[in-house]
């Protein structure tokens, strides 16, 4: 997760691209060319897949691609946007139906976390390997954006609660490392570590990560 400021920074200019991967219903061409990529990435990696593999796999025209993200980079950007967004949003969701106490909604959300790796595991691995710097320049902005939101509505959450007595208080990318931080390096280990066990359930852990993250935020 980037700085806050670094997040600020980056949301001077917007996706100028004619898809948004945030859209909750996008185009079924584009749908169809997301998932078609997202399994071959996860196959043959992103270097070894070409717009071509894309374009016989999903059936979809070369110029719908172009047309929809206008290369291969924009299509790997898209998918990283689409997936942040998918994941972020249900973590919001997680504390919003946990509005009754601090602990409930903190470990409410670590388990959101490994769920959501577990039912996502091709995209949580290729969040995993794609990094920041390497998203297209036209969806950065947007990563920042989701990111920055992502922040915002976190200290929403979490001031009330500081002020009540309910949790921690903690510089808020301080607060997110030790929430979130051991359940990701967690779930990284097993999913794309140098001896990866991906058959084994991240949930499975995930009474034990919550217990740690509340341990460390209790006030």
């Amino acid at each position: 997760m980037p700085s806050v400021s670094k997040a600020r920074r980056l949301t001077g200019k917007r996706d100028q691209s004619k898809f948004d991967p945030t859209r909750r219903h996008p185009p079924a061409s584009a749908e169809k060319v997301l998932e078609t990529a997202l399994r071959l990435f996860a196959i043959h990696g992103y270097s070894g897949t070409t717009i071509e593999d894309i374009k016989l796999q999903s059936e979809v025209s070369v110029g719908v691609i172009y047309h929809h993200f206008g290369s291969k980079e924009g299509i790997a950007g898209a998918l990283y946007v689409q997936s942040l967004w998918n994941f972020q949003r249900g973590l919001i969701e997680s504390l919003d139906r946990h509005e009754k106490g601090a602990e409930q909604s903190v470990r409410a959300a670590v388990g959101h976390h490994l769920r959501w790796i577990d039912e996502n595991r091709r995209r949580a691995v290729f969040l995993m390997r794609r990094r920041e710097t390497e998203v297209l320049d036209a969806n950065r902005s947007d990563v920042a954006l989701l990111n920055l939101r992502l922040f915002d509505d976190i200290e929403v959450w979490y001031r009330p609660r500081v002020e009540r007595g309910e949790i921690r208080e903690l510089p808020l990318q301080l607060l997110c490392s030790i929430w979130f931080g051991p359940a990701q390096e967690y779930a990284r280990a097993l999913l794309d570590g140098p001896e990866p066990q991906r058959d084994v359930p991240l949930g499975d852990a995930g009474p034990v990560l919550a217990d740690a993250a509340w341990a460390a935020l209790r006030p």
